[in-house]
């Protein structure tokens, strides 16, 4: 069903503005103890003991066959760990958590807050105004305290909606709204909106997208909310499996109608073979379509794939799509856009056109204080006018953000020789000239040491073939020196040479599919296309039968650039 009025006006004040949320479907835990992190390094898919005080990610608990325990959100605080989980798995991810806690020094607990989100584009100037303080937090999952009135308030940089935003915690959400907006100025969302502006930006929610019957790698989540590098971690191999061995059957991703959508949920066919699964379903205002998210087979999963869904002895017209179907521009993103059209008026050289730039490149910096374009271009424009004072301290913060940018040290001078302060004005130039030769000693010394990698690295490769060498005068038909010989050939660019240490490893094991593949590659290299596409079709063929999945498809896109299709 489509937005009422009211309901539409709500949207927009949170896609174009700023509007309140509740968070009702999400609660918190709380870990703290000696070895809480260590704890949790095992138990869920995201590094924890990477995360640093003010950092936080995303994450998951699983089975040992790699289901769903909970999707989780991870907030490190210099007083423990704060989990966001959804509101149906708080009392089991404590249960769970503490059933493996055993020999650990961890206290999990449940505190009483209530979840607060400040959504919009306008969300932080207006939290800063409140606050009187400066918000810091720079990247998703990022989080500080903030003081109001004596009293720390905590701030988390997320929201549910793919809008920029902010989450805060309060036993009282109506008292933290009435300090926030006595005024009743800001808008809250009702349910029906929260639920379009979540499926819009692609967010799961626990029993409707997702339960205790998902397999993780179904949910398309493998970039945001696992390390393959931390090590083990419950549910770790069937993870990893997937991702090194091939693919799941199906996984999360959007559909779009052309015209109507189903009023059921469920499995659907397409041509009377089961294609997926429809779960969430709205009425999109961004797309100004209907939109659900799904999981859809291997068939149908590239983006733009028209197929007639059938449901409910019903028939509709659609596509799939990556998620999100909505994405904000980041601060970065909009402060780029405003930088860019302020630069077109400020061209002009006019009193007019200055006059409406100005306020641009301020908002520009409030949206990307690292924007050093944007400082320089304001400097120009406020000292093109004798706002000397102004342009003097715009100059000042540009160097307090980059210390190297020698523009600012040389407009310093300038404005103070404008304004008759000589001795500065030779002081800020005598800095500049200082500053070029600090970024040229910089420059050589990278440059130095990256010489100095390079032979480091140039050593190692030479010890590595000489070992292997040595390996193969005892036994020739070794089969990982051989390997290993030709595959350090190969990356060294000694491609012809590589040539008959990996055709011995054939000779050797015949399904050595990573063999074919670098044979093929040291082939494709040395320019003889025709047998490299023999060696890659030979491999593809080893790879379906073994089952090796990613090295086969390499091959396959190998075979696919040398524009020679596979018998």
């Amino acid at each position: 069903m489509k937005l009422s009025a009211k309901e539409q006006l709500e949207y927009d004040a949170c896609r174009k503005n700023i509007a309140f949320a509740e968070i009702k479907d999400w609660v918190l835990l709380r870990l703290k103890g000696a070895d809480h992190l260590q704890f949790l390094q095992g138990q869920t898919t995201n590094d924890v003991l990477s995360l640093k005080d003010g950092e936080g990610q995303a994450s998951a608990i699983l089975t040992p066959k790699a289901k769903l325990v909970s999707l989780i959100m991870n907030f490190r605080c210099k007083d423990g760990l704060y989990m966001l989980v959804p509101k149906e798995r708080q009392q089991i991810v404590k249960e769970h958590l503490e059933k493996y806690a055993i020999m650990d020094e961890v206290e999990i607990s449940l505190p009483d807050f209530k979840i607060l989100s400040v959504i919009g584009p306008e969300s932080k100037g207006f939290l800063e105004d409140k606050f009187n303080q400066p918000l810091t937090m720079s990247i998703p999952y990022s989080h500080q305290q903030l003081d109001w009135n004596g009293e720390g308030v905590p701030l988390l940089n997320y929201s549910f909606t793919g809008e920029n935003g902010y989450l805060t915690f309060s036993k009282d959400v109506s008292s933290l709204k009435g300090r926030l907006d006595p005024k009743e100025e800001v808008v809250s969302l009702c349910e029906k909106v929260q639920e379009t502006l979540r499926v819009e930006a692609g967010m799961p929610k626990w029993g409707i997208d997702c339960d205790e019957n998902t397999l993780f790698p179904e949910m398309n989540l493998q970039t945001s909310s696992i390390s393959y590098t931390k090590g083990c971690f419950v549910g770790q191999e069937i993870v990893a499996r997937v991702k090194y061995r091939g693919a799941v059957n199906r996984i999360l991703m959007g559909v779009v109608f052309d015209d109507v959508a189903p009023e059921e949920v469920g499995d659907f066919t397409v041509r009377g073979q089961k294609a997926g699964i429809l779960k969430s379903i709205v009425y999109s205002p961004n797309l100004e379509k209907f939109v659900a998210l799904a999981y859809v087979n291997k068939q149908y999963r590239k983006p733009g794939t028209r197929f007639n869904l059938e449901i409910a002895d019903q028939s509709f017209k659609a596509s799939s799509s990556l998620l999100p179907f909505y994405q904000c521009k980041s601060d970065v993103e909009e402060a780029e856009d405003l930088y860019f059209q302020a630069m077109d008026l400020f061209k002009n050289s006019s009193e007019a056109e200055d006059i409406k730039a100005e306020p641009l490149l301020k908002k520009a910096i409030q949206k990307d204080p690292k924007l050093a374009d944007a400082y320089e271009t304001l400097g120009v424009i406020l000292s093109r006018h004798e706002r000397y004072d102004e342009a003097i301290a715009i100059m000042k913060q540009l160097k307090e953000i980059n210390p190297e940018q020698v523009m600012a040290y040389s407009n310093l001078s300038l404005y103070y020789m404008k304004k008759g302060m000589i001795e500065e004005a030779e002081d800020e130039k005598a800095a500049a000239t200082a500053v070029t030769f600090q970024i040229a000693a910089k420059e050589r010394k990278e440059r130095i040491e990256l010489e100095k990698y390079e032979q480091e690295k140039k050593a190692e490769a030479e010890r590595r073939l000489g070992m292997f060498k040595q390996v193969l005068e005892i036994d020739h038909e070794d089969l990982i020196a051989n390997f290993g010989l030709g595959k350090a050939l190969l990356d060294s660019g000694q491609y012809e040479e590589a040539i008959p240490y990996l055709q011995k490893c054939l000779d050797v094991k015949k399904d050595y599919t990573v063999a074919y593949l670098n044979l093929g590659l040291a082939y494709m290299k040395s320019g003889n296309h025709a047998q490299a596409a023999e060696i890659f079709r030979n491999g593809i063929d080893c790879a379906k039968i073994s089952g090796d999945m990613m090295p086969g498809n390499e091959m396959e896109s190998h075979l696919a650039k040398l524009k020679i299709s596979p018998e």
